[in-house]
């Protein structure tokens, strides 16, 4: 079969930096929406870059909690679930920040409260506020 970069072309990189630009996006977090979304969680500290991903500097559940709200902002999965909710496409986020069972991070959050709110949700909020709706 044909290789990653073959068949999905030459990632266009508008993020300036040097190791932003070896980072193998997960094509659905490839457009200029969310690497900008990822610049600005540097520049608030959550996210470090490193040569091969980025690093989540907070809790899963934060990181889970921010998964889930650029799901919904860039529209990345039209799956409804069971309760008539928009589902969340957890696997481009596990890949790109080298983490496993974001999921469950929210189930198990979801357990003890009745609203997905982890510690510092504002911040991830404070984030996304100013981003334009549609990549």
């Amino acid at each position: 079969g044909k290789n990653y970069k073959e068949e999905h072309g030459k990632i266009n990189n508008s993020v300036p930096t040097k190791e932003m630009e070896k980072i193998e996006w997960p094509h659905e977090l490839s457009n200029g929406t969310f690497k900008e979304i990822v610049r600005k969680g540097i520049e608030a500290g959550l996210i470090e870059e490193h040569f091969n991903g980025l690093i989540w500097k907070g809790t899963k559940e934060l990181l889970a909690y921010f998964a889930e709200r650029v799901s919904n902002l860039l529209e990345l999965s039209t799956k409804i679930d069971a309760k008539g909710n928009q589902t969340i496409s957890w696997k481009p986020f596990e890949r790109l920040f080298n983490v496993d069972k974001l999921k469950e991070a929210k189930q198990n959050k979801m357990r003890l409260y009745p609203q997905f709110k982890p510690n510092k949700h504002e911040e991830i909020d404070q984030l996304l506020k100013e981003m334009p709706t549609h990549p």
